[in-house]
């Protein structure tokens, strides 16, 4: 009798990347399935899969880039001129287009797509902003996308990094949010997240005195 050895699957995407992921908790196959893939440079490509096309880039090293005389590394890139668009993860035990009209599903906001992509993972609704000013068009016009959502009484969780209290500009963007998503009837909390993302929301949903900020 011949024993057949299965056949190892080859990763499609490099250690590199599968390191990178591994640091926010994921894997190479919830990557596939948000249908995440690398690009010829090596790079992670996220597409938004919201129609529009746009697909943001994740750069396995960072880009040494001087801007005003000074230098600093870039992480992301977006294509020149396209607008900022909301991040909803395609994974998790959940559907989007019931959240959407669902307002008594909490619904999380944080700034990444794999900070948003992990606590979907987790079965919790957490669209992802890849900025903290990116929920809005120039001149603080929001996203066409917030109309898609009910917010009338639906609680939304604002979790921004713990370090807000040191960035005044991230801090204003916070605020600037929590008073739109106001605008339309949303119940605003403030979750300040620290390196372990998922430890903050659970902390948040096992809380039953959890203090809101409007």
């Amino acid at each position: 009798m011949t024993t057949l050895t299965p056949k190892l699957r080859r990763p499609k995407l490099s250690q590199a990347i599968r390191d990178d992921l591994g640091n926010s908790d994921l894997v190479e196959q919830d990557a596939l399935e948000l249908g995440w893939y690398q690009d010829a440079k090596g790079n992670l490509a996220m597409p938004y899969n919201n129609g529009s096309g746009l697909v943001r880039t994740r750069f396995t090293v960072p880009q040494l880039i001087e801007r005003n005389g000074k230098q600093s590394f870039l992480r992301y890139l977006q294509p020149r001129g396209t607008p900022p668009e909301l991040y909803l993860p395609t994974i998790g035990d959940f559907d989007w287009g019931e959240v959407k009209v669902d307002a008594s599903i909490r619904l999380y906001i944080t700034e990444g797509e794999k900070k948003s992509a992990i606590a979907c993972k987790r079965g919790l609704p957490c669209i992802g902003l890849s900025g903290v000013d990116s929920w809005s068009r120039k001149g603080g016009i929001p996203l066409p996308q917030w109309d898609e959502f009910d917010f009338n009484d639906r609680e939304v969780v604002i979790a921004f990094d713990s370090d807000i209290a040191d960035k005044p500009a991230v801090k204003s963007a916070e605020r600037r949010l929590a008073q739109m998503l106001n605008s339309r009837k949303a119940k605003v909390y403030r979750l300040r997240m620290s390196e372990e993302i998922i430890t903050g929301f659970d902390d948040f949903m096992n809380s039953t005195h959890s203090k809101g900020s409007k």
